[in-house]
């Protein structure tokens, strides 16, 4: 009896805490207002040798709208021939960073 009262004390909680859970609201579908921010496509310039690309992104810190760090994984070999109209990223060509770990050379990136 003694155990039968423990388990339903503890399913009661349980759906008192899962009802709290299940009310909090979502993440917003859709705009909430302007941005404060100007998007500007192709902003990086490359500054990997010919043959390589930016790595993972695993972080981003805009110090001020002309200095921003950008922390990667390495860089990625990129296959050859490389297309003319090349964007400077290796999701251009198809190739998946985090995935295509023999592609990767630990250049240019932050070790913490």
């Amino acid at each position: 009896m003694k155990h039968t009262n423990q388990a339903l004390g503890a399913l009661l909680m349980l759906a008192m805490f899962s009802g709290q859970v299940n009310a909090q609201p979502g993440n917003a579908r859709e705009p909430i207002g302007p941005s404060p921010y100007e998007v500007v496509s192709l902003w990086h310039k490359p500054f990997a040798e010919e043959g390589f690309a930016f790595g993972g992104a695993s972080g981003v810190y805009a110090e001020s709208p002309d200095r921003i760090f950008l922390a990667q994984r390495g860089e990625t070999v990129l296959p050859y021939p490389i297309p003319d109209d090349f964007l400077g990223f290796a999701g251009d060509m198809g190739l998946n960073v985090l995935q295509a770990v023999d592609r990767r050379v630990w250049n240019n990136c932050l070790y913490t």
